[in-house]
């Protein structure tokens, strides 16, 4: 009579356990650390899948922060074919070389994956180095452009290493050679830059030095009505002074005070006219270079 040996449940499960593990590692033999748990194996520190010569960096250990962005880069940085292509500045945070070859990058929190940084000499950065990449939509495999090309307006969030770190800007506040980034490099604050500085330590944060202004609020109540369009016509007859902050006289925010937004102004508050550029309705930081005074506080 043939008999038949039962196993226990617990054994049962032991052995379902091994060989699990046995078939995971022999799937992936470059794994150097495993942790068995329950029925399942969780994998640390696994180097590449065969066929794969450019993984993904651990999103979790990757010392690298989004630290610049210029949209609209008209004259701040050409490319290796001088041409002007939006760009976006990496820094490594840590006093150690990284490779960041393989790391993902994208301007949209839901499409985390858009563009995946070549694995090439270039991707390695230097300890506290910087690296510039450009964002035109080119399609080459093999160099530092990336394979999107960021909106101009909206709220844009850009993503490293689907979720390594993330930096949010409002396009809309960025015109010519305007730098958002972060002050000091690879810290949390960030805002507009004095100044654009590709593949170099970050200007302060304009609103570190230049008050907020309302554009067209010449007479700084902070609103803007009729009563500014009078004052500005005075100002430039010379009638009045100018105020402490001349930008915001600029309504039609071309670099000059004249004329020109007086009648603009009284244009846009009739209704009849272009929307006020910002800052307006609130009060901020004047986002497009120009000549004008600096304001004071």
């Amino acid at each position: 009579m043939t008999q038949v040996r039962t196993v226990s449940c617990r054994a049962s499960r032991r052995i379902a356990r091994a060989v699990f593990a046995a078939l995971a590692l022999a799937v992936v033999p470059a794994c150097r650390e495993t942790d068995l748990e329950g029925a399942g194996i969780l994998t640390r520190d696994i180097a590449a899948l065969p066929g794969n010569d450019c993984p993904q960096p651990d999103p979790l250990d990757l010392p690298v922060r989004i630290n610049e962005i210029v949209l609209q880069n008209v004259s701040a940085f050409p490319d290796e074919h001088g041409l002007f292509p939006p760009w976006l500045e990496l820094v490594n945070t840590s006093d150690q070389p990284v490779d960041v070859g393989g790391a993902f990058l994208s301007d949209d929190i839901l499409l985390s994956e858009k563009w995946q940084i070549p694995c090439i000499p270039e991707a390695e950065m230097a300890p506290g180095g910087f690296l510039v990449i450009f964002m035109d939509g080119d399609q080459e495999p093999d160099d530092l452009h990336a394979s999107f090309l960021p909106p101009a307006t909206g709220t844009l969030t850009f993503v490293l290493n689907t979720g390594s770190d993330v930096l949010e800007i409002e396009a809309d506040l960025l015109g010519a050679d305007v730098a958002f980034g972060r002050a000091p490099d690879g810290g949390d604050a960030s805002g507009i830059l004095q100044a654009p500085t590709p593949g170099a330590p970050n200007a302060p944060l304009s609103s570190d030095l230049v008050p907020k202004f309302v554009r067209g609020d010449a007479n700084e109540s902070g609103a803007v009505t009729a009563e500014d369009v009078d004052l500005l016509l005075e100002i430039l007859a010379s009638l009045a002074p100018l105020p402490a902050c001349p930008d915001r006289l600029d309504a039609n925010d071309d670099g000059a005070i004249d004329v020109g937004d007086a009648g603009f102004l009284a244009l846009a508050i009739a209704g009849g006219g272009p929307a006020i550029p910002a800052p307006f309705p609130t009060a901020g930081i004047d986002p497009t270079p120009d000549s004008l005074p600096p304001c004071e506080d």
